[in-house]
């Protein structure tokens, strides 16, 4: 039996100590999968997927940043963030997304460590490739042990002190990397992480929006939807 869409006129998303509020002056339907009916047919000409891209690219941004909001802090008290470097000149996504694999494979056979991160290639004004890595609840591994398992350039490490700035790897997004034809992601993800939750249902979602004290609220703003009228944005840090 076909399901019925449904709607609602607020969303939250929970990603770890940090809780986003949506409100909608009109409401947003929605399938049995979860899919919203807000997407325009994808147009053919030259600006439209222009505009496609830099939608994909907030997507992703918005996505990779509550993967990492959702995970920081809660697999361990060691966080860390990593830039992997080329020797070699390399312009190629999926050339990129190979040594990454292999650094995780390294990391399992050689340190018996199932690593738990997010990366981000970055496409450099020069035209080649960096990583950029967030590996969450990692035990110590000194550089040159680091070194040596990525095998393909330079390894920069830092311990992070305020977990609020990890979100930064986000802006290393590139839109010239969206439908680039390289058949990988423009965020690259591990097994075992925490994932973000979306509340719809209206009882839950005003019961929980009441919940929330007004002096965790660290954000919020009004913008105008062709589509959705009003929209009121929130966002709170539990911790």
């Amino acid at each position: 039996m076909t399901k019925k869409p449904q709607c609602y006129n607020k969303k939250i998303i929970l990603s770890g100590d940090y809780v986003e509020v949506y409100d909608y002056e009109k409401p947003v339907w929605y399938d049995h999968n979860g899919n919203g009916n807000g997407g325009r047919s994808v147009e053919a000409d030259k600006d439209g997927k222009l505009r496609n891209r830099h939608i994909t690219l907030a997507r992703g941004k918005k996505t990779v940043r509550r993967l990492i909001e959702a995970n920081e802090g809660k697999h361990g008290n060691r966080d860390i963030s990593i830039t992997l470097t080329f020797d070699e000149h390399i312009t190629d996504k999926k050339d990129a997304w190979r040594a990454w694999k292999n650094l995780l494979y390294n990391l399992n056979y050689n340190q018996k460590v199932k690593a738990k991160a997010i990366a981000v290639p970055e496409l450099t004004e020069k035209g080649r490739i960096h990583i950029h890595a967030i590996f969450f609840g990692i035990p110590f591994i000194h550089q040159k042990k680091w070194l040596h398992m990525w095998k393909k350039g330079l390894v920069w490490l830092n311990k992070v002190k305020d977990k609020r700035q990890l979100a930064y790897i986000s802006k290393y997004m590139s839109k010239e990397f969206v439908d680039d034809g390289s058949g990988t992601k423009l965020y690259w993800q591990t097994g075992r992480l925490n994932k973000p939750t979306e509340v719809k249902e209206k009882e839950k979602t005003e019961s929980l929006h009441n919940s929330l004290p007004e002096t965790k609220r660290v954000f919020e703003s009004t913008f105008e939807s062709e589509q959705y009228g009003e929209i009121r944005y929130q966002k709170y840090i539990m911790d």
